[in-house]
């Protein structure tokens, strides 16, 4: 049988959270900007709200923001509400690409199945993606107009950065 005996536990209901402050740090998630060279920048829209909500921003803390072409960016916040965020940029650092430069070229998937890929293979550290159009290929999707799901395909690829902690996003 298990023993139930609670070793080395406090069990207080008048417990001390002092060390909260090093669980709500931000600075082990990434956040995306596609411009990094101001002094001063801003989160806006999901990202601010995930930055107060989900790691309890404020005014002092630190965050990791990259601009997706090797720069990381470390900030310190200024201003925090669940619309805006906005900090000063206290450190930059360009990181070199990662070796080897991985090229993947793809036969096109149906468009779902491509967004998964995507999603899947930024994380890797894949340099770059091309779509091939090859004899069996679903190219319907591609050929209706491939640029109306640029956007979504390029937050996908946002997606898998910031879960890698990676400051190379895919060309």
């Amino acid at each position: 049988m298990l023993s139930m005996r609670r070793r080395n536990c406090k069990w207080d209901s008048q417990a001390n959270y002092s060390g909260i402050g090093e669980m709500r740090n931000a600075e082990h998630f990434l956040f995306y900007r596609e411009d990094l060279s101001n002094d001063i920048v801003e989160l806006e829209g999901a990202e601010a709200r995930h930055a107060v909500t989900a790691l309890r921003c404020r005014p002092g803390d630190g965050i990791r923001m990259t601009d997706g072409r090797g720069i990381l960016a470390r900030c310190e916040m200024e201003f925090c509400s669940t619309n805006q965020c906005r900090g000063r940029v206290v450190e930059r650092i360009k990181t070199e690409s990662p070796a080897p430069a991985v090229h993947l070229m793809v036969g096109l998937p149906e468009r779902d199945a491509f967004e998964r890929l995507i999603e899947n293979v930024t994380p890797l550290g894949v340099r770059s993606i091309t779509p091939l159009i090859c004899g069996r290929c679903q190219r319907k999707w591609w050929a209706k107009g491939w640029e109306r799901y640029r956007d979504r395909l390029h937050r996908k690829m946002v997606a898998g950065i910031k879960q890698a902690q990676s400051a190379w996003l895919p060309h």
